[in-house]
C-alpha cells in the first residue's frame, strides 16, 4: 500500500489506528479507510477496511449521517472509566 496518499488517522485502540487515505488506480482515484496496527507480532496494515471509489464518497459520507442519527444521543459520549 506503498501509493496511499495518507489524509489523517483516528486511535481506535492502544495498538490499532483507522488511517484514512487516497490512492490512484488505473486513472481512477479510491478512497481506503483502513485498520493499521502496531503489535509485537505485527506492524502494518490489515485486511479490515473500505475502499470505494472517489465517486462515492457523498453517498457513503450520507449512509454515515444516516447511522449517526439513529444512535441515542449518549452513544457519542466516551465511557467513564472510573466507574
Amino acid at each position: 500500500m506503498s501509493d496511499l496518499n495518507r489524509i489523517g488517522d483516528m486511535e481506535k485502540n492502544a495498538s490499532t489506528k483507522i488511517v484514512f487515505s487516497t490512492t490512484e488506480y488505473r486513472g481512477s482515484t479510491y478512497v481506503d479507510v483502513r485498520e493499521y496496527v502496531e503489535s509485537a507480532t505485527y506492524t502494518g496494515f490489515t485486511k479490515k477496511g473500505i475502499r470505494l471509489h472517489s465517486s462515492k464518497l457523498d453517498e457513503f459520507m450520507q449512509g454515515l449521517e444516516k447511522v449517526r442519527a439513529a444512535l441515542p444521543p449518549s452513544a457519542g459520549e466516551e465511557p467513564d472509566e472510573s466507574a
